[in-house]
């Protein structure tokens, strides 16, 4: 359930946030919009796969354990 929570909002943030942005920058871009979502949602998940290999429960537990030790580092 986490993951598609994830995937979801990802595209939904790359449809309502990036996009309009790029449109903004130059309006240009207009035609290119639905294939650009596509190549920025691809480009993301491949990135989070060759970076974090494990999955989103390993990526959760670095950020629980940092939280556990947070003021001492030790």
């Amino acid at each position: 359930m986490l993951g598609t929570f994830i995937v979801v909002s990802v595209s939904e943030i790359i449809s309502v946030w990036v996009l309009p942005a790029l449109q903004e920058i130059n309006p240009a871009y207009a035609g290119m919009l639905p294939p650009l979502r596509e190549i920025i949602f691809g480009v993301l998940v491949a990135s989070f796969l060759l970076y974090e290999s494990k999955g989103l429960m390993e990526l959760l537990r670095k950020i629980k354990e940092y939280f556990r030790l947070w003021p001492f580092q030790y």
